[in-house]
């Protein structure tokens, strides 16, 4: 429980509400004001952590899932693939055997490649 001299720190002629209005605004120092009326620091602290910085996310999955699907239906799977294609790519490029063979095979490739008009010519 908050006392008397405490409460009226909050209101608007004490140095709490002037420091809040100072820092973060009238409307905080308002609603800590409003809070600090009740007695309790706790409301206090509510009001102080909704007005600074919103209100609490909601933690349903049913209600994040609905909410994602509504603002950005593809940002999950292609996050999902994006992390996908880097973690092979990044697999592949990490083992040395794979770069060796890959360079094999497109070393091979491109003397394929150059033999190929050589023998079409008359």
């Amino acid at each position: 429980m908050m006392d008397a001299a405490l409460i009226q720190r909050y209101q608007p002629n004490g140095d709490i509400y002037k420091q809040l209005a100072a820092t973060r605004g009238v409307n905080v120092a308002n609603a800590a004001a409003a809070a600090a009326l009740t007695g309790d620091e706790g409301n206090v602290n509510k009001a102080l952590v909704s007005t600074i910085y919103g209100a609490p996310l909601n933690t349903d999955k049913a209600s994040i899932l609905l909410n994602q699907l509504e603002t950005n239906p593809l940002g999950a799977p292609i996050d999902a693939a994006n992390g996908i294609i880097k973690k092979t790519f990044g697999d592949l490029v990490s083992n040395p055997l794979a770069v060796l063979t890959g360079l094999a095979v497109i070393y091979v490739a491109l003397k394929i490649f150059q033999e190929i008009p050589k023998k079409n010519l008359p």
